[in-house]
């Protein structure tokens, strides 16, 4: 019954027996119940006032482990109830009170019992907690997905409860796929590869869902193709070349549809450059340098376009330098040196101007780093010339330690710099 209890939950039992319970109205001697009927019995929700009966909904939902006055605050904004309502859940006996520690616990049998009474209804009591949750594990929209809203030890605490939570909410909802794909971000971010594939494996299905339920609408077919992203970037780091490609190609052709439904729409038109621009990398390191080009080129392309269309969009300039720097690449591989050379150059250029602009940005000073180790391998590959490769493999190690002492949580951060210094070793 213990081990039902852990994976099946109180009213998932394999093994039932019934019992012999003096509870019988209306008439004498003994009635003969399951367990478990006696147990859900014992706890009337009917009896809670509407803030209790919410409040003890989030209980359900979370680890059954004592919780502090100030996260449950946190995790229910602008319930001006919260504590009159967790006074009272405690003097009716559905929850525990610590007073030295101030900590709530609720006890699993109580979670099982609210989980059942509350049926249908589970999802909206959970929405506050639910957006508080989406709200702490927003990230960085660049390449690191840093957290914004919270350190990496409080991160790490919210996402452990926002498993729970996506765990317990049964139906599909649009709220439910955005904290999953939060989840999936958080593990991505701190190199936790196989559980952010688990997550972002369930945010693609719950898109699919919603996709499927709701046809005419464009937001879920965009999320759905942010989706494949996500797998195909996460197959990619984990080294499935060929798995990755597939989901970049299902994106990249939801992508092409939603732009030739609405060419006006930049988020369309980026979402499809970037997508190009995957599909090239992925070519790439399978070792098919044509196809990589012919990628690269439409993704170039496309955010020139964008990039003179939205020249205070700092993004897309981002972007561009980005493209020159796959062709720099591309070109290298096929053998036009000068063509490189002179990518590499423009890729530099334009990142030196985002730096500029913002020393503190992340994504600039990485960018800057990468264009910097770029020309340090080129010179040092292509040229045989040591000493400029040594001057900008420093310039790259000096960005890439500024950015491990500002982001040490970022785990790709730490293996850029060790990869910088290996290489600056080796000459």
């Amino acid at each position: 019954m213990l081990d039902d209890l852990r994976h099946r939950g109180l009213f998932g039992l394999s093994k039932s027996e019934k019992v012999q319970t003096e509870y019988n109205p209306g008439n004498f001697g003994l009635r003969v119940e399951k367990p478990e009927t006696v147990i859900a019995a014992m706890y009337d929700l009917a009896k809670l006032e509407p803030g209790e009966e919410q409040l003890l909904c989030v209980f359900s939902v979370l680890p059954a482990e004592p919780i502090a006055f100030a996260v449950l605050e946190a995790l229910q904004p602008g319930n001006d109830e919260l504590d009159s309502a967790l006074r009272a859940l405690v003097r009716k006996g559905w929850i525990e009170f610590n007073a030295e520690a101030k900590q709530f616990k609720c006890s699993p049998v109580v979670q099982a019992v609210t989980r059942l009474q509350v049926g249908e209804r589970l999802d909206k009591q959970c929405e506050t907690l639910v957006w508080a949750l989406m709200e702490k594990l927003d990230y960085a929209p660049d390449m690191t997905g840093h957290l914004l809203n919270t350190d990496y030890l409080s991160g790490a605490l919210n996402v452990r409860y926002a498993e729970n939570v996506v765990d317990y909410l049964k139906n599909t909802r649009y709220e439910k796929s955005l904290l999953t794909d939060r989840i999936g971000m958080f593990y991505r971010t701190t190199g936790q590869m196989e559980k952010s594939l688990s997550f972002f494996e369930r945010y693609h299905q719950l898109c699919e869902e919603l996709c499927k339920a709701n046809p005419e609408d464009v937001s879920f077919k965009y999320a759905l193709a942010i989706s494949y992203e996500r797998l195909g970037i996460t197959y990619k780091n984990v080294g499935d070349l060929e798995k990755a490609l597939s989901f970049f190609e299902d994106e990249t052709e939801l992508f092409e549809e939603l732009y030739d439904s609405n060419r006006k729409n930049v988020s369309y038109k980026y979402g499809l450059s970037t997508s190009y621009g995957k599909q090239g990398d992925t070519y790439r390191l399978l070792g098919q340098p044509e196809k990589a080009l012919s990628f690269f080129k439409q993704f170039n392309q496309l955010i020139k376009e964008l990039c003179k269309s939205n020249q205070a969009n700092l993004s897309f300039k981002t972007g561009l330098a980005i493209s020159y720097e796959t062709l720099g690449d591309t070109y290298t591989t096929l053998g036009d040196l000068e063509k490189a050379l002179s990518l590499y150059k423009k890729d530099i250029k334009l990142f030196e101007e985002l730096y500029e602009s913002n020393r503190a940005n992340v994504e600039f000073k990485n960018g800057l780093a990468v264009s910097y180790s770029k020309l340090g391998v080129f010179s040092r590959d292509q040229r045989g010339d040591m000493a400029e490769a040594r001057r900008w493999l420093k310039k790259a190690e000096a960005r890439w330690t500024e950015l491990v002492n500002d982001s040490p949580a970022y785990a790709q951060f730490q293996k850029n710099l060790a990869w910088v210094k290996n290489a600056l070793a080796a000459l």
